[in-house]
C-alpha cells in the first residue's frame, strides 16, 4: 500500500500585527486576492514582485510591533514603581533603539522594493524611492496611473524626507544607522518616567535627534502602509484610500520632552514648572538636564488608577 502524504498549506492572513484599521486591512486583503486569482494565468514575475512589496511592508510593521512591546514594558515599569518613593527613572532602551534601526532599514527596503516594481510598470528601471517622483513625471501628461502615484508620493514624502529618504542637505537618518553609527549615538533624551503622585506618571519618549522613537514608529505605520498599499492598489486597478485610513491602531502614551521645553538664557532662574531628565547615558554614567517646561505637559500624564479601571 503506497504511503499517504497529507499537505496542509496555510496562507492569506494579513500580517499587520494589529496595527492597521479595517479599511487598510481590507485593501491589503484585496491585493492578496488579486494575486491568488491571477497567479495561474498572469505574469508570475510581476505578481511575485507585488507579493515581495507586501512582505517588506509586513516586515517593517513587525519591527513596530516589537517597539510597541517595549512601550508596554515602560508602562509596566511605571505602574509597579508608583508610590515607592522614586521621583524619576531613566531607561536606556538599547533593544528598542535596535528595533528602531531595523524599522528604518526595513522601511527603506520596502520603499526601494516598491520602486523597482513601479518603475517596471513603466518599462523603466529605478532602485531609489527618492528618484521615483522624477521618473513618474515623465509620464504624467499621458498616464492617469502616473498622476495617481505622484499624488501618493506628494503626501508621503514630506514625512519620509530626512528619515528614510536622503535629503539635499545630507544623509537620511536611515543612511546614518546603515553606514555611520548607532541610533543611540544620536540620543538627546532617554526613555524616562517622572512620578507625579501615587496614581500618575509622565512617560518620556526617547529622542534620537531629531526623531522621537515611539512617535516616529507610530507614524511609520501610517505613512509606509499608505504608500505601499496605495501604489500597489493603483497599479492593479484597485481603489486607493486616504491617509487617515492608515492611522496606527497603537497609540503611544509617552510625551516628547523637547516639545515642552521653554528655552531660557544661560543661568536664568528656574520657574515653578521645571523638570530634570536624563539626556543620555555613557560608559561612565549619564548626563542630566534641568529645563523650564510648559505646564500643560502634566495634563498628559498617565493615570494608572483610572487606566486599570477601564
Amino acid at each position: 500500500m503506497p504511503d499517504q502524504i497529507t499537505y496542509v498549506a496555510v496562507g492569506g492572513a494579513v500580517d499587520h500585527y494589529d496595527l492597521l484599521g479595517g479599511n487598510a486591512v481590507h485593501q491589503w486583503r484585496r491585493i492578496q486576492e488579486y494575486l491568488s486569482a491571477e497567479w495561474k494565468t498572469g505574469n508570475q514575475v510581476r505578481l511575485s514582485a507585488i507579493s515581495g512589496c507586501l512582505e517588506k511592508l509586513s516586515t517593517s510593521l513587525l519591527q513596530v510591533s516589537r517597539i510597541r512591546s517595549f512601550h508596554q514594558e515602560l508602562l509596566n515599569t511605571a505602574r509597579v514603581n508608583l508610590g515607592k518613593g522614586a521621583s524619576y527613572a531613566a531607561l536606556r532602551g538599547d533593544l528598542a533603539c535596535a528595533d528602531f534601526e531595523s524599522l528604518l532599514l526595513q522601511g527603506r527596503a520596502a520603499l526601494d522594493r516598491l520602486t523597482w516594481f513601479v518603475s517596471k510598470e513603466f518599462t523603466q528601471s529605478c532602485s531609489s524611492f527618492r528618484r521615483l517622483d522624477s521618473l513618474l513625471r515623465n509620464f504624467e501628461k499621458n498616464s492617469d496611473l502616473a498622476q495617481t502615484l505622484i499624488a501618493v508620493m506628494a503626501e508621503s514624502m514630506p514625512w519620509m524626507g530626512g528619515l528614510l529618504a536622503k535629503i539635499e542637505s545630507g544623509d537620511s537618518f536611515r543612511d546614518f544607522v546603515a553606514h555611520k553609527g548607532a541610533a543611540a549615538e544620536r540620543m538627546s533624551n532617554c526613555f524616562g518616567i517622572t512620578f507625579i503622585d501615587n496614581q500618575r506618571a509622565l512617560l518620556f519618549d526617547c529622542e534620537l535627534d531629531p526623531f522621537p522613537l515611539f512617535r516616529t514608529s507610530v507614524e511609520a505605520v501610517q505613512y509606509l502602509s499608505f504608500t505601499v498599499l496605495n501604489m500597489l492598489a493603483a497599479c492593479i486597478g484597485q481603489q486607493t484610500l486616504p491617509l487617515p485610513d492608515y492611522k496606527s491602531q497603537w497609540r503611544a502614551r509617552t510625551v516628547v520632552f523637547s516639545d515642552f521645553v521653554i528655552q531660557r538664557p544661560a543661568h536664568a532662574p528656574l520657574t515653578e514648572y521645571h523638570l530634570t531628565v536624563v539626556r543620555h547615558m555613557h560608559p561612565d554614567g549619564f548626563v542630566v538636564t534641568t529645563q523650564n517646561i510648559k505646564s500643560e505637559i502634566f495634563g498628559l500624564a498617565v493615570n494608572f488608577v483610572e487606566q486599570d479601571k477601564v
